[in-house]
């Protein structure tokens, strides 16, 4: 066996200092274990985790992570809720500047069956709804002018591209990124199937117009298909088209065909909604769900009057004691696919925790409880109705 030599220095009792011989195992190199201590050198410790130590140290990130996930998705969330009112902030904006121009707010449109036409202006002409109308004041002129000068052969192909074509702003990131959506239902004016196959995808938005605290068919202004196409080379002279009395029996911000004009609003602009989060169940928030799209939720947000971009802020309580227009978190309600209408159709709601955004006429936004009072829900729906400010 291999020894090597080493000397210590040790002193006796007289203070005297004599050199020691010691011998070792220990390789020229090599630390030794302070428990084998053959000599009086300083040696280096080893150190090393046992596995329960390990153990531990992961249990302890373990329960670090619990606790710090909730906090994170919270900030995450609060993010997404920020940048949904910054969106409808934006609309309620461009919706001004539009009022601005033109000398009322963005139109309703025809029906469900129109999508908007860039040759046809704003209010009553327009068949396309409010979205079609705000696209200039939301630097998205491009898609709004999508076929324009073309003859109506070749625009209704043509059309087919915008309604394809989705604008960032109208998608709340809490539900989902921007992209097209479920959509069969078709429109007089396009040509769903120029490419040669059926499109059933269509641009999308997670916010809807204020109709008014009257709902469809119990006061308020109907929904309805709008004209035939004939009507798009006779108009005016074309019947089905929504008339002035009709519209306005919606006490919304947004009623079929007409604008609406500021002086209209007798309730203050601060006081009457504009636009809000609309209701969509939470089965149906993915955007490739892959289910036939419930019939709230089947069309463009460029078509006119229909519940896909319009909905009710209305406590009207039923006989049955149930409340049809009041807003809902999308984690209540039926899905609405297909079968009889379910009565969600009108609701305002949203995915966020408490309550949905909403913006006043006036530009202001707001975060309205999902137990808001009737009677202060009507009166933040209707524009003319006297209804104080919730």
């Amino acid at each position: 066996m291999n020894t090597n030599e080493d000397y210590s220095t040790e002193h006796d009792r007289n203070g005297t200092s004599m050199k020691i011989k010691t011998y070792s195992n220990k390789r020229p190199g090599e630390l030794r274990p302070c428990n084998l201590r053959p000599s009086l050198r300083p040696c280096k410790a080893l150190h090393g985790f046992t596995l329960v130590e390990l153990l531990v140290v992961i249990a302890i990130i373990g329960v670090l992570v619990a606790l710090l996930l909730p906090a994170v998705q919270a900030a995450r969330e609060a993010a997404r809720r920020t940048q949904c009112i910054n969106q409808l902030k934006q609309l309620s904006l461009a919706a001004l500047n539009h009022e601005s121009s033109v000398g009322f707010l963005p139109s309703g449109g025809w029906g469900y069956k129109w999508a908007g036409d860039p040759d046809l202006g704003f209010g009553r002409t327009q068949p396309g709804g409010w979205a079609f109308s705000l696209l200039p004041y939301i630097e998205a002129g491009g898609v709004q002018a999508i076929g324009r000068g073309l003859p109506v052969v070749e625009k209704t192909e043509a059309l087919l591209r915008q309604k394809v074509t989705p604008i960032p702003m109208f998608y709340c990131p809490s539900r989902h990124a921007p992209g097209l959506g479920a959509g069969d239902e078709t429109s007089h004016n396009v040509n769903q199937a120029a490419g040669g196959t059926f499109i059933k995808l269509v641009a999308k938005s997670d916010y809807a117009g204020n109709g008014g605290s009257k709902l469809p068919g119990r006061g308020g202004a109907k929904l309805g298909a709008g004209p035939p196409f004939q009507c798009i080379v006779k108009y005016p002279n074309c019947f089905g088209l929504p008339t002035q009395e009709e519209a306005f029996k919606g006490n919304g911000a947004i009623v079929p065909r007409f604008g609406v004009k500021l002086q209209q609003v007798s309730d203050g602009t601060s006081h009457t909604m504009l636009y809000g989060e609309r209701w969509i169940h939470i089965s149906m928030h993915e955007l490739d769900h892959g289910l036939p799209p419930p019939q709230y939720d089947n069309n463009s947000i460029y078509q006119g009057w229909d519940w896909d971009t319009i909905r009710w802020a209305s406590g009207r309580q039923e006989s049955n004691g149930s409340m049809l227009g009041m807003p809902w978190p999308d984690s209540q309600g039926d899905t609405g696919r297909r079968g009889p209408i379910p009565n969600d159709c009108f609701r305002f709601g949203s995915t966020h925790t408490g309550g949905l955004n909403a913006a006043n006429i006036d530009g202001s936004v707001h975060t309205v409880s999902f137990d808001i009072d009737p009677i202060a829900w009507n009166g933040l729906g209707g524009r003319d109705d006297g209804g104080a400010p919730p």
